[in-house]
């Protein structure tokens, strides 16, 4: 299972594997920030497995600039295997300056990263992670309290980081609709 690969290669970035009902996505630099996005919780999420890219030092690696966006990533990436298919989720939390740029290069920097997993994968795992994976990229994000929050997310193809989805203040945010 491609879960069991992707496991073992981000043990050190990891946050945990999940056979709970939900996830918590900690933004840690903004828990005592009032008026910050600290905290996402996303419910019905069993089996899943995800992780933190954003924790460890700034750099992925020495060898690369950030001239063009090659160092940064998004928050996190969550993966699940629901009915024989990966899907993969990344995930941005943020709590201002929502640029579609920025947010565009944090994402396929990640992508490369999850290339660099497939490609260990395939080496030392003999089998695909990225195969049969389903992508999709959402962004939540804090909007002022006057701006209306809409009960159901408009469903759109997210499934490249130029069409990320955009979620405004993410209260009880199930995986299914991620997905």
């Amino acid at each position: 299972m491609p879960l069991d690969a992707i496991q073992a290669i981000v043990r050190e970035c990891a946050v945990s594997t999940t056979t709970n009902s939900s996830i918590e996505l900690v933004e840690n630099q903004n828990r005592n920030k009032r008026g910050s996005l600290s905290k996402v919780v996303i419910g019905k999420a069993h089996g899943s497995v995800w992780f933190s890219v954003d924790r460890r030092g700034k750099h992925w690696s020495p060898y690369l600039t950030d001239a063009n966006g090659f160092q940064k990533r998004c928050d996190y990436v969550i993966m699940n295997n629901t009915g024989g298919k990966v899907k993969m989720l990344f995930v941005e939390l943020k709590s201002l300056d929502v640029t579609e740029e920025k947010l565009t290069e944090k994402f396929r920097a990640t992508e490369c990263f999850m290339d660099y997993c497939e490609s260990i994968s395939k080496r030392f795992f003999s089998r695909s992670i990225l195969s049969s994976c389903e992508k999709r990229f959402v962004v939540f994000y804090l909007a002022p309290s006057l701006t209306k929050t809409p009960t159901r997310p408009k469903s759109s193809s997210h499934d490249k980081p130029e069409n990320a989805k955009f979620i405004a203040n993410p209260h009880k945010t199930k995986l299914k609709q991620l997905l």
